[in-house]
């Protein structure tokens, strides 16, 4: 099947009609200091349009489920491995606030990854982190990209891919593929990877999930966005910005 029937019967599916062909459901975390300070991306800004339009490619909606605030200095630098949030990769999913439902990807958002990382996921896992650089730089496709890994997708090397290891920022989603600039692609084989996840569910998850306890919890008004158009040890390790894999 040629990419452009592809896209034609993905866009049928997932662009403008009530039914996505799959679902990621995704728990932000914003982590801040023990005194509810200097919260990591303190807009609870998840480049929404952006994210939609891209995936939208692959006819997966995108479930961000209400907001979740953590208070603990300790996980807001993971740059280094004794960093509390650092144990997700050393097989304890079980930290403060993460949610425990199965088929959800836990979203860290944190003030700090190592120096120049904008984000770090677990390629075909259901854990990622985002720095604050991502937003100080308007770095707006890094969210995108950092789902691709966690639905088992790699670095790309062309230009205009959405998993290309260098971030961009989307002027609007007029630039993302396939109008404008043609930026953040999905290429025909990265589609058919990502809607084989054992992350993906037929059906958004509803709210009201079960998370380790946390220090606080900001629930935010119900914002079950479903984006209808839209692999270290462990696992691989991925991070962006350089979007670099170790």
């Amino acid at each position: 099947m040629s990419k452009k029937i592809l896209a034609g019967i993905l866009f049928f599916l997932g662009s403008y009609t009530v039914q996505a062909a799959a679902y990621l459901n995704v728990q932000p975390i914003q982590v801040c200091d023990n005194n509810r300070n200097n919260c990591a991306d303190p807009a609870q800004n998840l480049y929404l349009d952006i994210t939609e339009a891209i995936w939208a490619q692959a006819g997966i909606a995108i479930n961000f489920l209400p907001w979740v605030s953590i208070n603990d200095s300790e996980f807001q630098d993971f740059s280094s491995p004794t960093s509390n949030l650092y144990h997700l990769w050393l097989g304890n999913p079980n930290v403060t606030g993460a949610n425990t439902t199965a088929d959800v990807v836990n979203m860290w958002f944190v003030n700090e990854l190592q120096p120049s990382v904008l984000g770090t996921t677990q390629v075909g896992g259901p854990y990622s982190i985002i720095g604050d650089l991502t937003f100080a730089g308007d770095y707006s496709d890094v969210i995108a990209h950092e789902l691709g890994h966690t639905l088992g997708l790699v670095h790309n090397t062309d230009p205009l891919a959405l998993m290309n290891p260098s971030p961009r920022s989307p002027g609007s989603v007029d630039d993302i593929y396939s109008n404008g600039t043609g930026t953040d692609e999905l290429f025909t084989d990265e589609i058919a990877r990502a809607l084989q996840s054992h992350l993906l569910t037929s059906e958004p998850i509803s709210v009201g999930l079960t998370t380790s306890a946390a220090s606080s919890s900001a629930p935010e008004p119900l914002s079950l966005l479903i984006v209808a158009v839209g692999l270290c040890t462990l696992f691989p390790l991925s991070k962006l910005a350089r979007r670099e894999s170790i």
